[in-house]
This record gives structure tokens, sequence and C-alpha cells, in this order.
């Protein structure tokens, strides 16, 4: 994960004009995606072992990294027909007061689709960019290279409708415009016509004092913010008149899941208007039990795992740990706070606080990889909870962690389109006056075929369609390769 180089930079730092260098030789999001091993005599051995994992899909990407091509990459750039605009952070009334009067502070930069606003960095001591910070008034809980709230607006968005995105980066990286949220927001905006906003919220680690419990409740106070004021009218409104999609990915989805359960506790007069939870590749257990932190490391599989975790399998766990540490403040009996490592709900953690999420039927949505290090947890949280929860669960075959984020332009890449689409139309189907969901825990499959590279598949067969593995109630749980849905903390 991410180490060396600071990835903290605040999104009035980014849009301040801090240029990174190549992310190739930066550091890139977490691991060196692209500078996968490159080492010939391993190709044919990782495609073989793929396959023997039935991960064909997984099995071609990775031939692709190891022949020398760069056919994967991280996805930047603003998607066509959306605008980027910042609106200042929560903690400054009067700037939002000059925002919403139309006389926007300084840092009020707006972006138009196809410019590229990633590969933002800072210097270890995160000063970098400090005076565009202040001059947008950020001074607020975030300090002052943090603050504020990215807004992806799409041509003819719904002003009573947003998706609010916690971006991931294990707690202590990235913000709303870097790291590939730029691109991730944007999509999701221009697929669904609905604004995506994403805060720049408060980071741990690195010395920062910003913790766990304290973030998740500026990013309620941010969410209540923008449903009371109309960011793209102007105008005033009551918490009810707004829905609302929670979002994130990794971290992000954890403190995503964490607001809905907050919200549940302390402001229970936001929950009519939450309308649906979507988790992309979440991190929900802070204590990193489950066996495929190193059963799915990558070099744990002779390069078949997880390519985005790249290190020994015996220190892959011990990496998200300091993470989780750092997150929580050193205070282990965090670890299974439920609103903090939101796996420990499944555990019975709190029985009152599952039982107010179970009364308030919020349908979350939620994808992982078969080839993540974080799949063991997601699906075991899945199975515990699948009869009590309205859950929709996408498991896809050999894809690594936040793939929906990669983009590849020689190879086809059809689990990511698959995945955005599942995505869009969960949230279509639950802004619905009567939510249509798809319960279950469902696998999905590439077929791949041709192309010159050595497939046992089928010549010309077409790719598989979604498939359903399972259904709600009382259906007979299917039998999943590599995953037994347990836990050693069991």
């Amino acid at each position: 994960m991410g180490q060396g180089t600071s990835f903290g930079l605040g999104l009035t730092q980014a849009l301040g004009g801090q240029v990174a260098a190549d992310p190739a030789s930066s550091g890139g999001r977490f691991a060196p995606v692209l500078r996968a091993a490159r080492d010939g005599s391993d190709a044919g051995h990782a495609t073989r072992l793929a396959r023997w994992r039935a991960q064909p899909a997984h099995a071609r990407l990775f031939a692709s990294f190891v022949a020398g091509g760069e056919d994967a990459e991280l996805q930047t750039g603003l998607a066509g027909g959306v605008r980027l605009r910042v609106l200042p952070t929560s903690a400054d009334a009067a700037s939002w007061s000059r925002w919403r009067d139309g006389q926007a502070p300084a840092a009020d930069d707006s972006l138009d689709a196809g410019e590229e606003t990633d590969g933002v960095t800072t210097d270890d001591d995160g000063d970098a960019g400090k005076g565009a910070a202040e001059a947008a008034g950020s001074s607020g809980f975030s300090g002052p290279d943090r603050g504020g709230i990215a807004l992806y607006t799409p041509e003819e968005p719904r002003h009573d409708t947003y998706i609010y995105f916690v971006h991931g980066g294990a707690f202590e990286y990235y913000c709303p415009i870097s790291g590939g949220y730029d691109s991730l927001c944007s999509r999701i905006a221009a697929a669904t016509s609905i604004t995506v906003a994403c805060p720049d919220h408060a980071l741990s680690g690195e010395g920062r004092s910003h913790k766990g419990r304290d973030i998740i409740a500026s990013l309620a106070a941010d969410l209540m913010r923008l449903m009371r004021l109309d960011p793209v009218s102007g105008r005033e409104r009551s918490l009810g008149s707004v829905s609302v999609v929670l979002a994130g990915d990794s971290s992000g989805a954890n403190q995503a899941l964490g607001l809905l359960l907050h919200l549940l506790q302390s402001h229970p007069e936001v929950m009519p208007s939450i309308r649906g939870v979507a988790l992309l590749s979440p991190w929900l257990d802070l204590t990193c039990g489950s066996h495929t932190y190193v059963s799915n490391s990558f070099s744990e599989q002779h390069h078949t795992g997880d390519i985005l975790f790249r290190e020994p399998a015996e220190q892959n766990r011990k990496t998200f740990l300091e993470y989780s540490n750092n997150y929580v403040g050193g205070d282990k009996s965090l670890l299974k706070d439920p609103i903090l490592s939101p796996y420990w709900l499944a555990r019975g953690v709190d029985a009152s606080l599952l039982a107010d999420l179970e009364r308030a039927e919020v349908p979350i949505w939620m994808c992982v990889g078969a080839a993540e290090a974080l799949s063991g947890e997601v699906l075991d949280f899945a199975q515990r909870l699948r009869n009590r929860l309205r859950l929709e669960v996408w498991q896809h075959e050999g894809m690594f962690h936040d793939w929906l984020m990669y983009r590849s332009e020689n190879l086809p890449f059809p689990s990511k389109e698959a995945n955005l689409q599942n995505l869009v139309s969960f949230v279509r189907r639950v802004l619905l006056t009567v939510p249509e969901l798809n319960l279950g825990i469902h696998y999905y499959i590439d077929a791949w075929s041709g192309d010159g590279m050595d497939n046992d598949d089928e010549e010309g067969e077409e790719p598989e369609e979604e498939e359903e593995t399972e259904g709600e109630g009382d259906e007979e749980e299917e039998e999943e390769e590599g995953e037994e849905g347990s836990h050693p903390c069991a």
C-alpha cells in the first residue's frame, strides 16, 4: 500500500496548481501497477496458475503486464458532459454564503470535461499549496490543507438528488480529484445524471490528529450542510426534500457505511433521505482477520493475487493493520467498533445498532473482486447478514481491488463496464418510489477468447452474462471456489 511519498494533499491545494511527477515513478495509487513485473519467464507460469485458479480474466490482464505492456492503468480526467466545482468547507459559513450568492472564493475553480486533474503530490510536511487553501477559507476541521466538497455535475442534473461519495486511500491518502477519483466520480455522474459530491474529508496517519469517529462526524456535517443548501440553485431547503445515495470505495466505503450507522444513531431525522448505499471494494474489517489477506496476496499466489497489494504475503496483513491502527489512534478496542469497522456488526458486537439498521431497510450494494485481499470479509459479512439486510453483492471473477478505477486500451475489460452498469442500475432502482432490488450474492464471470493468446475457452464463446448464484431468503447457498465465508476470528 502507499509508502514513501505523501498523497495527503488537500482538494484546494490540488486545484492550486501543484503538479506531480509521472505516477509510474512517484508511487501511483498504493502499489506499482504501472511498474508490474515484466520478467518474460514468469508470464506463462502466471497465466497457467491463474487459469488453475479459474481466473482467466485476471490472467489475461496480468499476461499483458509481464509482457511489457502498460495495457491497464489508472483512469484519470473528467468524463464528457461533467463539470467540476468545489464547495468551501462546511466549517466556513461565510465562504458558503459567498458561494451561494455567486461570489466564489479563490479556490472555487472549475474544470471542464477532458481536463486532467490527477497526479497531484506534496512534500512530506504537507505545506505545498497552503496559500491556495487559506485563500479559500478552508480552515475548518481538516486544517488549512483539506476541506471542501468536489461537485461532479452532469448536464441537466436532478437538483433534489445526490450521490455522496467518500474517496478511499487507506484513510490516509488522496483527495476528491487525485488518485483517479476525478474520473470515477465524473463517470458515475455522467452515467446516472446525478451530481456526485465527494468531500475532501480529514485524513488520519502521518502525524495527523484526526481519527475515525471525528472523521465520520465531519462527513455527516458536510452531508447535512449539502442537503440544506442546494449547490446548483443556491436555494436553502429542508432535509426531507433531498434524496441521497451514500457511496465510497475501499476505506471510503468503510466510512460510507460507518456514516450510515452514525446517522442512524445521531441524526435519525436524515435517514428518510438516505435511499441506498453503494460500496466498491469495501474494507470492512479493521482487524484484517480474513484469510484472503494472505491467500489473495499477489506474491503468495505466484503473481496471480490482488495486483494492487504486492507485498510479501506475510507483510500484506501487517501493512493493512498499520493503517487500521493509525485510523483508530492506536486504540485497539476500536478495531471492532462497528461504526469504524462495520464487519463486526455481522458478528453481533452491537445487536441494537444492527436491529436499527434492519428496521431502516436501506438497500446496500457491494462489489468485490474474487482476487482481492478484501474479498473474504466482504463475502462473510454478506453471508451472515443476507437474511437481515437488503444486500445486493457482486463478486467479479479474477478482478483486483478497485478495478473500476482502471482502464485498458488494448485489452477487453467487460467486468469493469458490467460493474459500472450494475452500480448505475442500483442507484436508479433505489430512487424509485418502490425500489426494485436484486438481493443476494451474485458472481460475474468474463469469458475470454482468441487474440493470439493461449486460452482454454472454446473459440468464439461470448462473454457470460451476469450470473446470479445466490438469491435472497432461504435459497440454497452456493459454493464459491476459493471462498468459504469463514473468518479466523470466529
